[in-house]
């Protein structure tokens, strides 16, 4: 299914396990196509919860375990820092902890009554921009992976050229 804005959703799997009354995956158009959750909790039918999942890659979390202690707990406040600045009312969960970062998660409550289609493109944007934030931010002290990316580029450019 896709909304009128280009979003493509899909329903989450609800298990006994997770108390939801619903959930959806909300992919948003490109440029930037980010995986997004949003869903209903028992209790609370007044409002939805957006969340952005962030896991970090493979290649990033070789990068990642070469880093010092310091720059470790450097990457993860610097993370919370930009995106509690750029969302105070967000929260913002990094698992597992500063030395072993594996997960970001990012939450918005959207109270029903403040719902229009404006808004949800909104919170939808803001989450693509702390998408970028984060991904900013990885790339930031964990270069390598991107650099071996542009690396690849431009040698099959050169070779596309000759």
């Amino acid at each position: 299914m896709f909304l009128d804005e280009g979003f493509e959703v899909k329903k989450l799997p609800v298990t006994p396990q997770v108390k939801l009354n619903w959930g959806l995956e909300v992919i948003t158009p490109p440029p930037i196509r980010v995986k997004l959750h949003v869903i209903s909790i028992p209790g609370k039918e007044d409002r939805l919860i957006v969340t952005l999942p962030v896991t970090i890659s493979p290649q990033h979390m070789v990068e990642y375990s070469k880093l010092a202690p310091r720059d470790k707990i450097e990457l993860y406040a610097s993370i919370t820092q930009k995106l509690i600045f750029t969302c105070p009312t967000c929260t913002i969960v990094l698992q597992n902890n500063p030395l072993d970062l594996r997960n970001i998660a990012v939450s918005k409550v959207l109270m029903i009554e403040d719902l229009d289609a404006k808004s949800i493109v909104e919170n939808f944007s803001l989450m693509v921009n702390l998408f970028n934030i984060i991904i900013s931010e990885i790339n930031r002290m964990l270069p390598g992976p991107m650099l071996s990316q542009i690396k690849d580029q431009s040698r099959d450019e050169s070779t596309t050229h000759l």
